[in-house]
């Protein structure tokens, strides 16, 4: 079996390939790309695949022993044996792209022994690179980030969708601030990194690729990331989808997890 490249050199490849997808999709930005809807209803165009391409051609081409997982690309149970596992999601935020804004991003993360080792998060419309190695801090532009506030629940600033601040889905604090929203769930995680909000809280399913290189990034700037009932997150499973999400400081993120009432799955 070969082995896995250095971390560093896998977080240069990272960064390389998130910010050459970043200039592709710019090239559709705006420009009325080719959109359809998937089987699960959800949008696509012609730039995630052309994104998709790009990301695995690059991260694949001197690393073919690791594994692939992809919104775009079908999935292939061989990831499973792959102890190092790229994990892409060519576009967060689709629909936001094809909107003409500019909240969404390219992600791209390296997962070993189900946990995110390396990932990038790219806005190229905000130019914006986040970056994050395991154990080596969070980045954004190769400046330092060192991550959320410690705010209470009550003047915490949210993203989140809005049915989450209804007062039946908490057990006693409801939070009384207007949450934010931002289509891309990497984004809304990387805005809680650098302190531009304090918790992002997601109570329906997710896909691994809409968290595992933010994830990484919101850890390593001292956040804490945990499905919506309060478990560690493991990657690269049979079934990629993870249980909702709560993301802040660790003393709010407790609070949150204290007061949440959890959604079961649907």
């Amino acid at each position: 079996m070969s082995e896995p490249a250095p971390l560093k050199d896998d977080l240069e490849l990272l960064e390389r390939a998130g910010k050459a997808a970043a200039d592709l999709v710019m090239g559709f930005f705006q420009r009325d790309p080719k959109s359809w809807k998937k089987d699960d209803v959800s949008p696509v165009s012609e730039a995630d695949i052309a994104s998709d391409a790009l990301l695995r051609e690059m991260l694949l081409a001197d690393r073919s022993h690791y594994g692939w997982l992809s919104e775009e690309t079908e999935d292939n149970p061989e990831r499973l044996s792959c102890e190092s596992v790229w994990v892409v999601d060519p576009i967060d935020g689709t629909n936001a792209f094809l909107q003409g804004k500019g909240d969404f991003t390219i992600c791209a993360g390296l997962v070993r022994g189900g946990r995110p080792v390396a990932g990038v998060v790219v806005n190229p419309v905000n130019k914006q690179t986040f970056t994050a190695l395991a154990g080596g801090g969070a980045w954004l532009n190769g400046a330092r980030i060192t991550g959320p506030r410690g705010a209470m629940l009550g003047d915490a600033r949210f993203l989140s969708r809005k049915n989450v601040m209804k007062p039946e889905r908490w057990v006693h604090n409801v939070p009384t601030t207007k949450p934010g929203y931002i289509g891309s769930l990497a984004y809304q995680l990387c805005l809680v990194a650098m302190g531009s909000y304090d918790a992002a809280v997601t109570v329906t399913r997710l896909h691994e690729w809409d968290i595992a290189a933010a994830g990484l990034i919101l850890s390593e700037a001292g956040g804490t990331v945990t499905d919506q009932r309060g478990r560690r997150l493991r990657f690269n499973r049979e079934t990629p989808r993870i249980d909702g999400m709560i993301c802040a400081h660790p003393l709010l993120h407790a609070e949150i997890r204290r007061d949440l009432i959890p959604r079961d799955p649907s």
